[in-house]
């Protein structure tokens, strides 16, 4: 049993065999507690309460308001619990918007279980050997110390880091990446979507054979994994895709069943949505810096109960509403309905991007793996327009690179409009 593990870990798997209505008790049960925390014991919550004449001894959700990072923004020590005396751990992201956006986590354990439920449900194990890509940069300069530190977690977690960085340079970094990846022999790989897509694509091209690694699956997070994605995932390394669902504030939101269902972690969240599908999150596990009522950024839908487990599914993850195209008449698109017209032609490309500097412009960033043949630029530009209208200048620019996120990911789609 992994050290993170224990109480959290009994208390999370049991959850997979309880009935809707015993999880709906559960779920009731640890609303009522955050709820009641938040209100009596964390200053931004209990000012609310008490300019809006909220009986605390009778709260409930509707009473807290929905807040966004800017609520939170300056704002960070107004959400940390009355006396709160155990370890809380800072962290501060750039998000989609790129504006700082700090807060605090204290609670990890449950978190954590979350994970592991959802990955034993396709026979991995903590202690499976496993490749992390992620975004640590460790091309950078970083001391000796580091490095040692960083082997010796490898070691003792049995995981090999590729870093998505490094990737991103040269070809030549791809392939020497898959040479390890190979010879580690892992039972999955597990990371950013676009990353391990990257070195996929590399393996399918120069025709190297990772069928050998028989790997339980292919585990996907941090950035949404497409449709073309997920076909060159599962068909190169021979493996089921498992994508997670979750955000740095919470950690797992969602994980697919076996059968590709994409099931919420209804006792660690409990979700609602805007009438424009925008996500609105309470977190029931997090005492320390409780989130309640707390919009990510994220457009989902939910859908119906699980036909074989007791949790509601997600029937779309749309993305980021940061990572959507606005229109000049007026509205936005979201990312994935502009993506089409290009992702059906990616046996040309090896990387895309669909850029709005301005209201009027869209540009589509495109790394060739081959050729691209007039016609089908013709044919991207004029899908596009018929998406987007013809008040929109479409142009499509053929560049070496597309520059990735600090955090080492890939934008599919981004504008500057605000």
């Amino acid at each position: 049993m992994h050290p993170r593990l224990g109480s959290s870990w009994r208390a999370a798997i049991v959850c997979e065999n309880l009935s809707r209505d015993e999880l709906l008790s559960l779920q009731d049960r640890k609303l009522g507690l955050i709820l009641n925390h938040a209100a009596t014991k964390v200053p931004f919550y209990r000012r609310w309460m008490d300019e809006h004449h909220v009986d605390v001894t009778q709260v409930k959700l509707t009473d807290f308001p929905v807040i966004e990072k800017k609520d939170i923004r300056g704002h960070e020590r107004e959400f940390v619990a009355d006396g709160w005396d155990r370890k809380l751990l800072w962290s501060r992201t750039s998000g989609s918007t790129g504006e700082p956006f700090s807060f605090a986590r204290a609670e990890y354990d449950y978190t954590y279980a979350t994970l592991w439920r959802g990955l034993l449900r396709f026979d991995i194990r903590p202690g499976d050997r496993r490749v992390l890509v992620k975004g640590v940069d460790e091309t950078a300069s970083v001391s000796r110390f580091t490095r040692i530190k960083r082997a010796v977690y490898g070691w003792i977690n049995r995981c090999i880091v590729v870093d998505a960085h490094y990737l991103a340079k040269s070809e030549g970094n791809v392939e020497r990446e898959i040479r390890r990846i190979l010879a580690y022999r892992p039972d999955y790989i597990h990371g950013y979507a676009s990353s391990i897509y990257l070195l996929a694509r590399y393996a399918e091209e120069h025709g190297i054979d990772c069928s050998v690694m028989k790997l339980k699956a292919v585990v996907t997070e941090s950035e949404k994994c497409h449709a073309f994605q997920k076909e060159t995932l599962a068909r190169v390394f021979h493996a089921p895709v498992v994508e997670n669902y979750g955000c740095v504030e919470f950690g797992m939101i969602a994980q697919p069943a076996r059968d590709g269902g994409m099931c919420i972690n209804d006792d660690h969240v409990y979700i609602e949505t805007t009438q424009d599908g925008e996500a609105i999150y309470t977190n029931f596990d997090e005492y320390g810096f409780p989130l309640i009522r707390f919009k990510n950024g994220d457009k989902i839908e939910v859908g119906g109960i699980h036909g074989m487990l007791p949790y509601r599914t997600l029937s779309n993850v749309e993305g980021r509403v940061a990572e959507a195209i606005h229109l000049p008449q007026g509205g936005v698109l979201q990312g994935y309905v502009v993506m089409y017209p290009v992702s059906k032609h990616m046996r040309y490309l090896r990387e895309y991007q669909i850029y709005q500097p301005d209201i009027n412009h869209l540009l589509i960033r495109v790394v060739e793996a081959k050729p691209l043949p007039i016609e089908i630029e013709s044919q991207i530009i004029s899908k596009m327009r018929g998406i987007v209208g013809d008040v929109i200048n479409v142009e499509i620019q053929k560049v070496k690179s597309i520059p990735l996120t600090k955090r080492g990911k890939r934008t599919f789609v981004c504008s500057d409009v605000k």
